[in-house]
């Protein structure tokens, strides 16, 4: 009996002595992993209408950069005050940004995630998955220490 992933592409390699991970499913995402030193965890995702009422009522508490444009775009979570010190960087905030199009952004043990929305092959396969793991890459010296 074959062993089939449950994935339709899943690839692994290094760059830059960075080791990465590829996958996902062609009509649902494409997921890009890479381990980094960073030991905070927190998520980046887009906010949606939902979180702004949650959080106009008092229901839901969100950490706020300072930076207007980039607070009202994306959500920010965490499990500890050490993120909010990465998170306030405006290069990494930038370096977010040029991520797009995404669906989140998780910093999670050691590792930084990103996952976009594929609704195709024709789509999965236009994703320069190279360019996302040296913009992953680049990213992850913001974190080395914290």
């Amino acid at each position: 009996m074959e062993d089939k992933s449950r994935y339709d592409v899943e690839n692994e390699g290094g760059l830059n002595g960075v080791n990465y991970k590829i996958y996902g499913n062609y009509d649902e995402f494409i997921g890009v992993l890479i381990r980094t030193s960073c030991a905070c965890k927190f998520t980046i995702r887009h906010e949606r209408f939902h979180d702004k009422l949650r959080k106009a009522i008092g229901a839901e508490y969100e950490f706020q950069t300072g930076n207007k444009k980039f607070d009202w775009k994306y959500f920010i979570s965490g499990d500890s005050e050490a993120y909010k010190d990465i998170i306030i960087d405006t290069e990494l905030q930038c370096m977010i940004e040029e991520l797009e199009p995404f669906k989140a952004l998780y910093v999670v043990e050691n590792s930084i995630f990103l996952e976009r929305i594929t609704k195709n092959k024709d789509e999965f396969d236009g994703v320069d998955t190279k360019a996302l793991v040296v913009k992953l890459i680049k990213m992850s010296k913001i974190f080395k220490g914290k």
